[in-house]
């Protein structure tokens, strides 16, 4: 008041129902006469600014998942350059061997490990075409029958190196459907079996993998659990993230355990991971129906 000075905040309100509202509101001193004596008053107003709140809102948003996209593309373009380029690189070097020797049985293996090669970057290829269908694809509601998806994705795994060496028990009703999207469940399913199969521990007597499905009101559980070599600790947070792997040593494109939880996460349920370092993991991931 004694300096005139007019005074401007937002506000941030809570509506009966819990939404909320978001306001400028102003003070403005005023000094008039009244009679015949000098008086001051404040006046007082507030503007309504949701639409602009919800606009800075949305953009704020987009900006996010534009620096994610941004980071994402500069680890895909690391990513490429390393992960597609070495096994071209390495099927091109075997076949300037094979073109040199005449001894049948180095020719076997060369092909043998030109096929390893070519696997590799088949599955880094169909990683990303996962990646990209997961991105873009709106989520599509219809029946979905658990049992077919996990069988199908079983099949095509059959050629993986240690899926010979593993017992797998599935608990999955045969008719048991639900209502969701079904390439991102099989997304899901393949990447989780892929991922036992892959980590298996074969020095054990009886690897396996048990799927099971639990049946709720709301949805279903799939819990996926094997006696593989387990995750360390200190890289179960980490697993989620991008391109990250957690050995050298098993060939990856680290996109799998991402592409599965932004799946999950676009038919908005959820995942718990258990873990144990040498003795294995159980991943349950709880998929709701999709409502009409």
């Amino acid at each position: 008041m004694k300096g005139d000075l007019t005074v401007r905040w937002e506000e941030r309100m809570k509506t009966k129902d819990g939404r909320d509202t978001y306001h400028i509101r102003n003070l403005v001193p005023i000094a008039l006469t009244y009679e015949r004596q000098p008086k001051k008053f404040l006046i007082g107003y507030s503007f309504d600014i949701n639409d602009i709140k919800r606009a800075q809102f949305r953009l704020e948003d987009r900006n996010e998942e534009l620096n994610q996209l941004n980071k994402e593309l500069d680890r895909f373009v690391y990513s490429i350059s390393h992960d597609l380029r070495a096994p071209i690189a390495s099927v091109l070097g075997l076949n300037s061997l094979a073109e040199e020797t005449d001894d049948r049985e180095e020719l076997d293996d060369i092909l043998a490990m030109q096929r390893e090669a070519l696997d590799r970057l088949d599955l880094y290829i169909r990683d990303v075409i996962d990646y990209s269908r997961n991105k873009r694809m709106a989520v599509q509601r219809e029946d979905v029958c658990l049992r077919k998806i996990v069988d199908n994705c079983l099949a095509d795994l059959v050629y993986m190196a240690n899926y010979n060496k593993i017992n797998y028990f599935i608990e999955v009703e045969e008719k048991a459907c639900i209502q969701s999207d079904k390439l991102r469940i099989k997304i899901i399913i393949n990447n989780l079996l892929s991922n036992a199969i892959k980590y298996a521990d074969t020095k054990k007597k009886n690897s396996f993998i048990a799927v099971r499905a639990e049946w709720l009101t709301n949805g279903v559980q799939l819990v996926i659990e094997d006696n593989g070599i387990g995750i360390k600790e200190e890289y179960q947070n980490q697993i989620w993230d991008i391109f990250f792997r957690g050995t050298s040593s098993i060939p990856g494109s680290g996109l799998g355990l991402y592409i599965l939880k932004e799946s999950v996460k676009n038919l908005k349920g959820e995942i718990d991971l258990t873990s144990k370092e040498g003795e294995g993991t159980t991943f349950k991931i709880f998929i709701p129906a999709i409502e009409v």
